[in-house]
């Protein structure tokens, strides 16, 4: 899962989740989380950001919560990243 969002948290995935694996934490509020496919090994992700001048200069977070299934498609592991803090920008 993609989570990306405009302030920080510092929660343990255990808190959240039978299967949140200890010493994984979400460190980013998910105002936008999103499904994402690993392929290859690498995950792919983005999401629109509006055009406006109140959001230039804001700053955002971004982390990666990888969910492990099971053949059978049941929830093995949640894990985490580390989160990345983003300045927006006018490219």
């Amino acid at each position: 899962m993609a989570t990306f969002g405009f302030g920080q948290l510092a929660v343990p995935l255990s808190q959240l989740l039978l299967e949140g694996q200890p010493g994984c934490l979400l460190l980013v509020t998910p105002d936008i989380v999103d499904a994402v496919v690993v392929e290859n090994g690498a995950a792919n992700w983005q999401t629109p950001i509006p055009l406006i001048p109140s959001v230039l200069g804001m700053s955002a977070y971004h982390q990666m919560v990888p969910v492990q299934l099971c053949g059978g498609g049941n929830i093995l592991a949640v894990t985490s990243t580390n989160s990345l803090r983003l300045v927006l920008a006018i490219p």
